[in-house]
């Protein structure tokens, strides 16, 4: 058991009884696609997330810490959290939102962002290249944060009439090597001694940062090999 690191120069080849890949859920699929694990790189999500932004008569977010809060009240049911979010850059606004978000006033902004648990459905391929489709449930998700968003907004004094939203983006690539498909219970792939601990072996998107979990699955794997 070992890898082979490239170089421009030479291959050098480092044995160790066990390897664990931990490259994230768009690099792990690559590496364990060349190492002829094909099935890897099937099932991505990405926690897909809009902003909705408004533009307020005096208030804005500048001196707040993004996410400063989080909304879990339509996770479980709906498949959505919402959090106070506003990307400041006027470049960050103009990537994500166009002309629109680049003509935003700076200092008179308030945003709220919907993150979704987003079908499993994209790909990774060999090459690196990836695919990701937005499913109706996505669309349905997404729909339904920004309305809500625009609700708390409105009442929080925003202008109606100015609302942006983003085009969706995605957070937290996984579930390229989802445990039940790639990995086993114990993260090993069907090659022995070699481990996945990092999102792609989440079986289903989160909605929700998911360094803990990939924190707790690190140390479980730790346990387990020590």
């Amino acid at each position: 058991m070992g890898v082979i690191a490239s170089s421009s120069n030479k291959d050098v080849t480092l044995y160790a009884n066990s390897v664990i890949l931990s490259a994230g859920g768009l690099a792990t699929p690559v590496i364990l696609q060349s190492s002829g694990i094909e099935e890897a790189g099937s099932n991505l999500f990405i926690d897909i997330l809009v902003t909705t932004y408004g533009v307020h008569e005096n208030l804005n977010l500048i001196k707040e810490p993004q996410m400063a809060m989080v909304n879990l009240d339509f996770h479980d049911s709906k498949g959505f959290m919402l959090s106070p979010c506003v990307n400041h850059p006027r470049q960050l606004r103009f990537l994500e939102a166009g002309l629109k978000g680049l003509s935003l006033p700076t200092h008179r902004i308030l945003g709220i962002m919907t993150k979704i648990s987003d079908d499993a459905t994209g790909r990774v391929y060999p090459d690196g290249s990836v695919s990701k489709d937005l499913t109706e449930s996505d669309l349905e998700k997404i729909r339904l944060g920004t309305s809500i968003s625009k609700e708390i907004l409105i009442k929080a004094g925003v202008d109606p009439d100015s609302f942006v939203e983003t085009q969706p983006a995605g957070a937290h690539p996984g579930g390229t090597a989802a445990i039940g498909h790639v990995v086993d219970t114990n993260l090993q792939t069907k090659i022995n001694n070699l481990y996945v601990c990092d999102a792609s072996v989440f079986p289903k998107a989160p909605g929700l940062p998911p360094i803990l979990t990939i924190i707790a699955l690190s140390k479980h794997l730790a346990k387990q090999l020590t």
